[in-house]
């Protein structure tokens, strides 16, 4: 039987990825707005339009 691969990302919660957004420079006006998109549209569909309105370039916070 075949192992599961160890995936190297953990779960955050809404407010998690909020808080992950504003620490790269995202300027949120309508939090809960925002909390909404991302409940229902989710982080990793909506990372990508996102990248051009970061202040400091995601490459750089690694």
């Amino acid at each position: 039987m075949e192992r599961l691969p160890h995936f190297m990302k953990h779960y955050m919660t809404e407010a998690d990825l909020m808080t992950l957004l504003k620490s790269r420079g995202l300027v949120i006006s309508d939090e809960g707005k925002a909390v909404r998109y991302l409940e229902s549209i989710g982080y990793y569909r909506l990372s990508v339009y996102m990248y051009p309105f970061l202040k400091v370039p995601k490459e750089t916070l690694l």
